[in-house]
């Protein structure tokens, strides 16, 4: 294993008190995954890399991680086209891999994408199929608590619920099993920006990050900067604290309501049909939960605020069987007097 400019001998008390932020911010990192379980030793670990500064200290971090736990790593670069000199950013990533002996994979998106949100679905979508491919367990973005703030603002401001508003999770997995991991969500960005000088990382700055037309970025480069300067100059801090406690929480009663779902759902080849008797009986927060769990299990489809509280108010004020019509859907519900029934149209 190659070893980095921080670990050879230092020529001056200067350069010594320079090096301390840098092993600090490792040994947290560190301990931020053992306390939460990301890795397990002897992992095949692919880290998703952008080239800009957040993916390549994420890079530095686990290559300085990976003998104590063993730990075998791939990158990977995804090209959305959305620079003209996007090629030098691949170049970068790649150049960095080689030097670091790290295996590298490079895709190339075949459309350009006109948003965030589809673009990160592409981008998803190649980094499993990837991962799948070449016997990863896990997927690592060098998301921070800094995205963790703007990601909160984001779906807040576009209009979300509870669930959305946790924000960016430590783990999740995935259908194939394989686990996306984010390392680096309770570090900052300018801890990272900070890391870069010291340890005078080459870095490829990412013309996107600069672009107003992304939402994102009005909210990094003028929304956050706003609220820092005349309401809370720790607003990053205490976002990223609410989401966290929006997770803990959302996972607990995401997991109460799953339970009782499974009592509340029975199924034939043709109908479904869920117990209101029982959803009726819960708290007005589990009866929204369950009800939402139900319909998506059944039918794939996210059905908003407005829809499931329509559907709860009736059946709780049930009256007479009724016939309501999912639109932009296959299927057609029911409701008895204590059941709900859906099924192909």
């Amino acid at each position: 294993m190659k070893r980095s400019n921080f670990d050879k001998s230092k020529k001056s008390d200067k350069s010594e008190k320079s090096a301390e932020a840098p092993f600090a911010l490792f040994y947290r990192i560190n301990q931020a995954i053992r306390d939460r379980r990301l890795f397990k030793p002897n992992q095949r670990i692919l880290i998703a890399a952008s080239g800009g500064q957040d993916s390549i200290c994420l890079i530095k971090i686990l290559n300085q991680l990976k003998s104590q736990w063993n730990w075998q790593l791939g990158i990977a670069h995804c090209d959305h086209l959305w620079q003209i000199d996007s090629f030098y950013a691949a170049s970068h990533v790649s150049q960095l891999a080689e030097n670091l002996n790290i295996d590298y994979y490079q895709c190339i998106t075949t459309k350009v994408f006109n948003n965030e949100e589809k673009a990160r679905l592409w981008r998803y979508k190649i980094l499993e199929q990837i991962a799948s491919s070449h016997d990863y367990t896990a997927i690592v973005t060098a998301h921070t608590a800094s995205d963790r703030t703007e990601t909160f603002l984001y779906n807040l401001l576009r209009g979300t619920g509870p669930d959305g508003l946790q924000s960016l999770s430590w783990k999740r997995k995935l259908k194939s099993g394989i686990r996306i991991i984010r390392p680096l969500l309770s570090t900052t960005r300018f801890e990272l920006t900070v890391l870069a000088k010291q340890l005078q990382m080459p870095l490829w700055p990412d013309k996107s990050n600069q672009d107003l037309f992304f939402k994102r970025n009005l909210i990094r480069k003028q929304l956050l900067p706003y609220l820092r300067s005349f309401f809370n100059p720790q607003i990053d801090k205490t976002i990223a604290q609410l989401a966290e406690l929006l997770h803990a929480e959302t996972v607990y009663m995401e997991n109460i309501a799953a339970l009782i779902r499974i009592k509340a759902h029975k199924k034939d080849d043709t109908i479904a049909e869920l117990d209101t008797s029982i959803l009726k009986t819960l708290p007005l927060a589990l009866q929204r939960r369950v009800l939402r769990q139900f319909l998506y299990h059944e039918m794939r489809y996210r059905f908003t605020f407005t829809e499931i509280e329509r559907i709860r108010i009736l059946y709780c004020n049930y009256k007479k069987v009724q016939k309501v019509e999912m639109k932009g859907t296959q299927w057609v519900m029911y409701l008895h007097s204590n059941c709900l029934t859906i099924s192909r149209t």
